[in-house]
């Protein structure tokens, strides 16, 4: 029998403890995260058929499917007005999750430089990823606009995703909370060898807390 519930939360820490719990006990996401009036939530589901509205399982018998999750215990990042920064994430934190890794996939992210890593990906592996973020501008009324610079030095290319998202900015008001995601394949041996990094661009200085990154892998089936 089917079986679907929603996971809500009032901060990121608490939705992505959820979030992995759920999954831990079988469940798999359905549909891409939401951010409500502060509150995030999360579709999942047993016996559904698998995901759809572009999210991937989170587990599998057969390890084709996986997912880790890495949580940021850094500080926060600072960023100037106008200019693409690298998100930080070290990887750190306690609910930093690696048991459920896809089939012959060690790793994922590189904590010194924020690199998502697909070095041990095959081409046309799918991967889904989830950054759930804070963003505190400087200035009321800022854009932020995020995306995903792939490929080796030399040869990257950039991928935007999630919308130009206004948060109530203006120092010392309340801080823009966000779950943006994207899905892709690793179309090449330069996005392969290469991977990517998850980068943002506010138009105005800002404070950035970057909690964390879920990433989901689909192995292709040779």
């Amino acid at each position: 029998m089917a079986e679907y519930k929603l996971v809500h939360a009032r901060t990121t820490m608490e939705f992505e403890r959820m979030v992995n719990e759920a999954m831990a006990a079988g469940y798999t996401l359905h549909g891409s995260p939401t951010c409500r009036n502060g509150v995030y939530s999360q579709a999942v589901g047993k016996g559904m058929g698998g995901s759809d509205g572009g999210s991937t399982p989170g587990g599998s018998m057969d390890n084709g499917v996986g997912f880790f999750n890495y949580q940021n215990a850094g500080a926060l990042q600072n960023i100037q007005a106008g200019e693409w920064a690298t998100l930080a994430n070290d990887g750190a934190g306690i609910y930093t999750e690696s048991a459920y890794a896809p089939k012959d996939v060690s790793a994922m992210l590189d904590p010194a430089t924020g690199r998502v890593l697909l070095s041990d990906l095959a081409e046309g592996d799918q991967v889904y990823m989830r950054l759930t973020i804070s963003v505190t501008p400087y200035t009321t009324g800022s854009s932020v606009l995020f995306r995903a610079l792939f490929g080796q030095d030399g040869q990257q290319y950039e991928v935007p995703f999630g919308p130009f998202i206004t948060p109530p900015g203006g120092a010392g008001a309340n801080t823009g909370l966000f779950a943006v995601d994207t899905q892709f394949y690793v179309r090449d041996l330069n996005t392969r060898m290469g991977g990517l990094l998850p980068q943002i661009k506010c138009s105005a200085r800002a404070d950035i807390e970057f909690s964390a990154m879920y990433i989901s892998v689909t192995r292709r089936t040779k």
